[in-house]
């Protein structure tokens, strides 16, 4: 669920927040928290930046940011950071 790599292709100018993201599930599944949660950082940053050009990259991209706000969530925990764990999950829950 959280940590599987998404088997749908994405288009080129996405594909860095693509390898970030994927990059920080291997930090994740490593037991290096610190290091997954600047890349889960960095992904969502691109994310800020790519844009949608069919409703359906729209909704795909917004699948994606809300799973990297859940590793994220699931990073804080790890690193018992309790506050930002519920924000990250607050953040999910509020575009649900």
């Amino acid at each position: 669920m959280l940590l599987k790599d998404s088997k749908k292709k994405v288009r080129r100018r996405s594909f860095e927040w693509y390898f970030t993201m994927n990059k920080g599930n291997k930090f994740f599944q490593n037991k290096e928290y610190a290091k997954a949660d600047i890349e889960y950082q960095k992904a969502l940053i691109q994310f800020d930046y790519t844009f949608a050009d069919t409703p359906e990259e729209d909704r795909e991209a917004e699948k994606l940011q809300e799973q990297c706000h859940t590793n994220m969530a699931l990073v804080k925990f790890y690193q018992k950071d309790y506050k930002e764990c519920i924000s990250q999950c607050s953040l999910v829950r509020g575009r649900l």
